[in-house]
């Protein structure tokens, strides 16, 4: 066998150069930052599963912000009286009806809501619940409305109430 004789210099600097190879890998692995890495190229894939977990949970809530300033105040007097008025209409239960209603000369409404005599599912189908201004709908600005128009369908005959609330 053949013995290989090796300079001590050359140990040495093959020794050097492990050295500065390995440490300057793990330099490199600790000096990346967000400047080096390109916009969309990290991806959830890339995250570990503690940090994927955490992703979408919210934080604390902070501290309450100010107050902010007090609004203008209405005009006086705007609303001065509010009533609910109800109309009321026996449905067939066969094909498509209506009911409708409107507030008194003078009276706008504020809203409306409706409801049958069976509150089974599938007893009141609304197809249409809009409000209106002199009978006629669609209405630009809810703002001046003076009625309310509903088209429903029924799964058996019964009563449906429409009630408007209004405002003068």
């Amino acid at each position: 066998m053949k013995k290989i004789h090796v300079a001590p210099a050359t140990a040495v600097a093959f020794l050097v150069g492990i050295g500065v190879a390995t440490a300057g890998t793990a330099t490199a692995a600790q000096m990346i930052t967000g400047k080096q890495i390109r916009n969309g190229s990290i991806t959830a894939k890339d995250l570990s599963k503690g940090l994927r977990a955490q992703l979408g949970v919210p934080g604390p809530a902070g501290p309450s912000g100010p107050s902010g300033p007090v609004g203008p105040a209405g005009p006086a007097g705007s609303v001065s009286t509010v009533e609910a008025r109800t109309f009321t209409m026996l449905g067939t239960g066969v094909g498509v009806e209506s009911l409708s209603g409107e507030c008194q000369p003078g009276e706008r409404v504020l809203s409306a809501g409706y409801t049958s005599g069976n509150s089974s599912a599938g007893a009141l189908q609304v197809q249409r619940f809009v409000p209106t201004k002199d009978g006629e709908w669609p209405v630009n600005g809810a703002e001046n409305t003076d009625g309310w128009f509903m088209m429903f369908t029924l799964g058996s005959p019964q009563s449906v109430y429409l009630t408007i609330l209004c405002a003068r």
